[in-house]
């Protein structure tokens, strides 16, 4: 059996293959919209949603979308916290107390 660090690990090998298809300025694109969005809701990038994020911005930029201020507004739209809910917290996706 394989562990789910093993598989975290391949889905990360498997991102940066999709990236090598992209133009450095797609790639520029991808990186300072995820990077706005992540302050925003404050999720870690490493964290389940922020992966998501990172595939959804992907699908997004590959399907056309060439401006950061529209890429963030979808990710805003598409991978956003849930309303009410808790931001995932910067160590991943465990619920802050306090």
């Amino acid at each position: 059996m394989y562990s789910d660090d093993c598989f975290a690990s391949w889905e990360g090998v498997m991102v940066l293959f999709e990236l090598l298809s992209f133009t450095d300025e797609e790639v520029d694109l991808i990186t300072s919209a995820l990077r706005r969005w992540s302050q925003k809701n404050r999720v870690e990038i490493h964290s389940e949603r922020g992966q998501d994020a990172v595939k959804r911005a992907i699908e997004l930029v590959s399907c056309g979308i060439k401006s950061s201020d529209t890429l963030v507004e979808r990710l805003n739209h598409d991978c956003a916290p849930p309303p009410g809910g808790h931001p995932s917290s910067l160590a991943g996706d465990e619920k802050r107390t306090g």
